[in-house]
């Protein structure tokens, strides 16, 4: 087992102190090799998490007993609860189904924001084709920009276009 696998290990299942027959915890100085080896990675990987969080959040992690822990807090934090992912959900429909390029707004801005809209379902789970996303972005432009739409169009199938050739082809 590489020292990679053995720290993702303990960020996922945790670590668990080594106990006596007893069931009480085995202090640092009777611990064998492996239980030592074990014991380092445990606190390697939580300075390298709590060095990759900011000052600001740190007062939230710091008192995590494991990296286990740690990951909880991080993975409910950024990615919320079941409640706040559905409210994201619903908040990126609404936004995704109102889209449309705003007066003076150039293509490669518009094209940012629906890629953040995108990037944000994706996040959660949730996501339409590639080319639901297309025939969206053409359905969002103006009519003033129908003329090279209908040209893309004519020349191309929609199904098999990306954004990004939509987006360049404008």
């Amino acid at each position: 087992m590489t020292l990679v696998e053995v720290g993702l290990g303990l960020v996922e299942d945790g670590y668990n102190a080594p106990t006596s027959d007893d069931g009480i915890e085995v202090s640092k100085k009777d611990m064998n090799s492996d239980q030592k080896k074990q014991f380092q990675m445990h606190h390697k990987a939580i300075t390298f998490m709590l060095n990759a969080i900011t000052f600001k959040g740190l007062n939230k992690y710091s008192n995590k007993e494991t990296t286990k822990n740690i990951l909880d807090v991080i993975v409910l934090t950024y990615k919320g609860s079941k409640q706040v992912q559905e409210a994201k959900a619903n908040l990126l429909g609404r936004k995704y189904g109102l889209f449309q390029l705003m007066e003076d707004e150039v293509i490669e801005m518009m094209f940012s924001r629906f890629q953040t809209i995108v990037l944000g379902w994706r996040m959660l789970q949730k996501s339409y084709s590639i080319a639901y996303h297309v025939k969206k972005m053409v359905r969002s432009i103006p009519s003033k920009w129908r003329p090279r739409i209908t040209t893309i169009l004519e020349a191309n199938n929609l199904n098999n276009l990306c954004l990004e050739e939509v987006i360049s082809s404008l």
